[in-house]
């Protein structure tokens, strides 16, 4: 607050800023005597001369007015009251940071409450994923045996003593087969053992429209298949690596140079798949051997055409005759079942011993 705003209309005048010239009581009783006495006449001008010296007062200042001889004492309080006011002005924003500080805290700890809740959701539905697709598989293999065991009560007494032990056995190893995974071979593309994507070579994944993340239903953004879920056994819906269009291809590093001679492919069932359908599927694809990653061009080792309708995991004889070693394995989808949209891949394999289905 200012002089002006308190005093309106007054300033101070800078002549006279250390010094105030005031007249005692008892000079003015004494000109108001003489004045009485004598009828000569004075002006205001004798009056000054005639008054007693200027008295200078430490704490005071004359402030200008339309009267001249109009003064105003400022005095050190309204100083202190100043002080006063600015003090509790500052101890208002300092509650105000406080309060600020507080709140930023609590949105934190809310925010790590929220994401470490997200986290636990993921874990868990991805938990029970799987042991749907687990439970789902069990009930297929049971649906299989109950399958041929109508076919075998169907036959008659004279019939089934026809039967050799032979196709017995053949029957019994089919479904050792099917409840266990056919390839029973090393691979040597898989995640856990140290395989691995080169991102530079690999197609772009397909991002899904449906909202994976979200925050208080703000911040969102959508989910992406990422390449590396072919290299990993656990195959249920929706885990595969999917990418637009019906051409793409991967860039695999294996665990180990190795001389390759056989790949798997493996896709789910059109049971258990969200499309029913095998529109998504690989059909014509090639399969290519690097030394190493930045190498041009690599010797193609094959091209086969995958049919999910002959079985989920088939596995195919590359064409290695001089026996190279290689590193790097190239997969290149050439086409799928009739999806323009995207193609997905669940499971690819890369063996140095040819497997089980390929023996005979």
């Amino acid at each position: 607050m200012t002089l002006k705003e308190v005093y309106p209309g007054i300033m101070l005048r800078r002549s006279e800023r250390n010094r105030i010239n005031l007249k005692s009581p008892s000079s003015e009783s004494k000109e108001r005597s003489k004045a009485t006495m004598s009828p000569k006449p004075t002006s205001g001008k004798e009056k000054l001369e005639t008054a007693q010296p200027p008295i200078t007062l430490q704490g005071t200042r004359r402030i200008k007015h339309s009267n001249p001889y109009v003064t105003k004492d400022i005095r050190k309080g309204e100083s202190m009251e100043i002080e006063v006011a600015s003090t509790s002005r500052n101890n208002n924003f300092d509650c105000l940071y406080e309060f600020v500080f507080l709140f930023a805290v609590f949105a934190f700890v809310l925010l790590l409450i929220y994401i470490r809740s997200q986290l636990i959701s993921c874990i868990l539905l991805e938990q029970k994923m799987r042991q749907q697709n687990t439970d789902m598989t069990l009930k297929e293999i049971r649906r299989m045996k109950d399958r041929f065991q109508e076919i075998l009560n169907d036959v008659s007494e004279q019939k089934r003593t026809q039967m050799t032990k032979m196709m017995v056995q053949e029957i019994k190893n089919e479904l050792k087969k099917w409840e266990e995974d056919n390839v029973q071979v090393k691979d040597y593309a898989l995640y856990s053992l140290g395989a691995t994507i080169i991102k530079d070579k690999t197609s772009q994944s397909l991002k899904s429209d449906n909202l994976h993340w979200s925050f208080l239903g703000i911040l969102s953004w959508p989910y992406t298949s990422c390449p590396e879920e072919i290299l990993k056994p656990d195959v249920y819906p929706g885990k595969c690596w999917t990418f637009p269009g019906s051409q793409g291809q991967v860039l695999i590093k294996l665990s180990a140079k190795i001389i390759p001679v056989a790949v798997t492919l493996q896709h789910i069932s059109k049971t258990i798949s969200p499309s029913k359908n095998y529109s998504s599927a690989p059909r014509d694809f090639s399969v290519f051997g690097y030394e190493h990653e930045f190498q041009e061009t690599g010797k193609i080792l094959g091209q086969f055409t995958y049919n999910p309708w002959e079985a989920l995991i088939q596995s195919f004889k590359l064409m290695n005759d001089d026996t190279s070693r290689f590193q790097f394995i190239q997969l290149r989808i050439l086409s799928n079942w009739g999806n323009e949209k995207y193609t997905s891949v669940y499971r690819f394999q890369v063996h140095q011993e040819l497997p089980v289905q390929l023996r005979s």
